[in-house]
């Protein structure tokens, strides 16, 4: 499942979408070759959560690499700072 991540501190940081990565600026590229039908297949799962392909992608790989209950941690964190608003 993709969360998307919003920035919830009040300074505006100005990214393209309008909000930023909790981690920082995104500069580092990583590029990964695919099947043509696990490319089909990342897309449909991307489409089904709303998000891109990339941010699909982006999602896994902080999951692995900070753990599954951080990530959820921060997407409750995030949800009941916007039901606040």
């Amino acid at each position: 499942m993709a969360f998307k991540l919003i920035d919830t501190e009040e300074d505006p940081r100005f990214s393209r979408s309008g909000q930023s990565y909790p981690w920082g600026k995104l500069t580092a590229e990583v590029r990964v070759m695919l099947t043509e039908e696990h490319k089909e297949q990342l897309t449909g799962l991307a489409v089904l959560h709303g998000v891109s392909s990339s941010e699909y992608v982006r999602d896994l790989v902080v999951r692995h690499l900070l753990g599954e209950l951080e990530v959820l941690r921060i997407a409750v964190r995030q949800k009941s700072v916007l039901d606040r608003k």
